[in-house]
């Protein structure tokens, strides 16, 4: 059995999702693959590949208590073996009547934030046929929009409303898509710590209100003038709630266009828009790794096109 889920990124709405903004996420041409078979014996048997096909995780674990048996990384087996258990608590069965192999496949840097979580919740959960959205909760926590993310081939516009999730399909083909490039920081963000710290501040539902306006005409704009204007828009707003500087202004104060972090503020990767190719700028300043929309995102997947 194989099951694959798509990577993520969260363009409008990080942090105040949580609070019931409307956040504008794309799902990415990047993913994980999960691949499942029975075994002979009482073992789960895994084993996890990188982009580049190299293990980099493998462990042992006893499929009737979930025991932890070998592993070449004992803290991963252990955030691993807490999705398993959530699981098992909403599918009795799950992995227990015979063993298996599992083996897992990420074609995109683990490094990145791009949901090598989010995406291995996701086929775990098809393949036990529970609610993902339960796991993540049970699990790392968040909003959810990752999972949301990871089953689709549309962009969409995500919100928590009374503890509902509603997804709404949306379209993103504007004329200047070749103008937007994505660029890593060259170091992850501790998510749940950001998200933790967040938690402590006050918010209001004007800002609420202004991120999730910025969302819904930021995913339909077709002017770039207007674009970049609703992305400098939300990054002083969530300046100003986070009190911590715009990206821009800590390290690209010169850049001819406009800026943008996305999800946890600090890593991960940025959106640039400009009128011109920005790689030579970003890998001048030491960040290699530059990527066009069509290379991260790969619209050619989208349903509509």
């Amino acid at each position: 059995m194989n099951f694959y889920s798509y990577g993520k990124l969260l363009i409008t709405g990080e942090y105040l999702v949580l609070d019931g903004a409307e956040a504008f996420a794309l799902p990415l041409s990047c993913g994980q693959s999960l691949n499942y078979k029975e075994i002979d014996n009482n073992l789960i048997k895994w084993t996890s590949y990188d982009m580049n096909n190299h293990i980099w995780f493998n462990t042992i674990i006893d499929n009737d208590k979930l025991e932890i048996i070998e592993s070449s990384d004992y803290s991963v087996s252990k955030k691993l073996n807490k999705i398993l258990k959530s699981i098992r608590n909403h599918n009795s069965n799950f992995l227990k009547k015979n063993g298996c192999e599992i083996k897992t496949k990420l074609n995109f840097d683990k490094e990145w934030g791009l949901g090598s979580s989010s995406t291995l919740i996701s086929n775990l959960s098809s393949l036990a046929n529970v609610d993902p959205y339960i796991i993540l909760n049970e699990t790392f926590g968040g909003s959810g929009y990752d999972i949301a993310c990871s089953r689709v081939n549309y962009p969409l516009i995500y919100s928590l409303k009374k503890g509902k999730r509603l997804i709404q399909k949306t379209k993103f083909n504007p004329p200047f898509i070749d103008n937007l490039f994505f660029i890593y920081l060259n170091k992850k963000q501790d998510s749940r710590g950001e998200i933790l710290n967040y938690s402590k501040l006050k918010v209001s539902n004007s800002d609420i209100e202004k991120v999730s306006s910025i969302s819904k005409k930021i995913s339909i704009t077709n002017n770039q003038k207007q674009f970049n204007s609703l992305l400098d828009s939300h990054e002083q707003i969530l300046s100003s709630i986070l009190k911590r500087m715009t990206v821009k202004s800590e390290l690209f104060s010169d850049f001819e266009g406009s800026i943008k972090n996305l999800g946890a503020w600090g890593g991960d990767f940025i959106l640039s828009s400009s009128e011109f190719n920005p790689s030579k700028y970003f890998i001048d300043k030491g960040f290699n790794k530059v990527f066009t929309f069509k290379e991260m995102v790969n619209s050619t997947n989208f349903d509509y096109l």
